[in-house]
């Protein structure tokens, strides 16, 4: 399994490498759907308070409109309100596991870098000093 991790890994890292602009593209796209998506769904939602409000009280679309933007504004001071109180407690909960992990990855690394041979030591930092050198050369040519 941790093969095809990697495997899967090295595909979208190379995905993002050759073209960047269908990548961009794509999740650009991705991002006005779920936005104009979510503005019908509203605009759905109003008509509907409208019609509700309309039939129930028997008002004009001037008063029915006011009352529609006053029961919104609750809702959305009320969602505010949950994001409020649910904000911090998943702030903290998602710090600590942030912390659990990089605790976790810095002994694994501690770990796997004492158990390296010095030849295999040398082959890494040989690897990556090649690996600078030759995106400094790339940028500064």
């Amino acid at each position: 399994m941790g093969r095809l991790k990697i495997i899967s890994a090295y595909i979208i890292v190379l995905i993002l490498i050759l073209i960047p602009d269908v990548v961009l593209e794509f999740f650009h796209m991705l991002l006005e759907f779920i936005l104009h998506v979510s503005h019908t769904l509203f605009e759905i939602i109003e008509v509907g308070l409208d019609l509700i409000v309309e039939h129930t009280f028997h008002t004009g679309l001037h008063q029915t409109q006011i009352v529609v933007f006053y029961i919104l504004l609750f809702f959305i001071f009320w969602g505010g309100v949950i994001l409020w109180r649910t904000l911090p407690k998943f702030y903290r909960r998602t710090k600590m596991n942030f912390q659990d992990y990089r605790a976790h990855q810095k002994t694994q690394m501690q770990e796997s870098w004492q158990n390296r041979s010095w030849f295999q030591k040398a082959k890494v930092i040989t690897i990556g000093l090649l690996m600078i050198v030759g995106a400094l050369s790339l940028l500064f040519m």
